[in-house]
């Protein structure tokens, strides 16, 4: 299947080991089309509706500009502002007599220090704030998604999972995952392998030999033989089983 045909129009989407991940951005259209491994269990529009409040949901909180520009002057203001004040603090701790102490220096030093801490917690609260409202959007919907879903089909059913990773300041990606149902393991099972005794024992014990699947003792058991016992008897002194019949018209 070609990479177009699975994610229809717009949007990327990779399989991974028992996954699928869907990549939204803003500027392109959602996939249109369910990925076979789920067409079983999610329905068409339950996809397009899902995936249009991902995408929606988290490029709200989203605005690639001003987060950008909010990060450069935060970074400028965390480095630059405390040797800024350094000077005019230690200034104004001794009223710029001389000499100055050592103990001036640190006090000085720390207290630029913790203006630099100040600052970081200044730009970074606001920003992580909005941030955490939008992921508690995102895993709220989740949450009621897989409720609907556990009550459509019952705790025994296969339920996908659905994971979020919302748009950072330099990834303007919203990153979904999705689980597939496990695939089937091979198996080299057959009817004349050794099986445990416990499996299905025969109640005839003396009939265990021409029993398929299990053995009438303690111990391996022995192949099955039912396939080589003969289907029909030929009569004795029978060289040929068939022979035509000669039928005059």
């Amino acid at each position: 299947m070609s990479f177009q045909q699975f994610n229809g129009y717009g949007g990327q989407a990779h399989r991974e080991h028992e996954k699928v991940v869907v990549y939204l951005s803003p500027k392109q259209p959602v996939p249109d089309m369910v990925p076979y491994e789920l067409n079983d269990h999610i329905f068409p529009d339950d996809w397009h509706i899902r995936i249009m409040a991902i995408r929606d949901t988290t490029f709200n909180y989203y605005k690639p500009l001003f987060e950008r520009i909010f990060f450069i002057v935060a970074t400028i203001s965390v480095v630059v502002l405390p040797f800024a004040l350094y000077q005019i603090i230690l200034n104004a701790m001794d009223n710029n007599r001389r000499p100055r102490s050592l103990e001036q220096f640190f006090q000085a030093r720390a207290i630029s220090f913790a203006i630099s801490i100040g600052t970081f917690l200044l730009f970074a609260i606001p920003m992580l704030v909005w941030k955490g409202i939008g992921k508690r959007r995102v895993r709220s919907m989740l949450t009621r998604w897989e409720k609907a879903d556990r009550e459509r089909k019952g705790p025994s059913s296969f339920v996908p999972l659905w994971e979020v990773k919302t748009p950072t300041v330099f990834k303007s990606t919203c990153v979904v995952t999705i689980t597939i149902p496990p695939s089937a393991h091979p198996t080299v099972f057959h009817p004349n392998a050794y099986l445990p005794p416990f499996i299905n024992p025969p109640a005839d014990g003396g009939a265990a030999y021409y029993y398929p699947y299990a053995p009438g003792h303690v111990g391996l058991p022995r192949m099955s033989v039912a396939g080589m016992l003969p289907a029909y008897k030929a009569e004795a002194g029978k060289e040929r089983y068939f022979e035509d019949t000669k039928l005059a018209v």
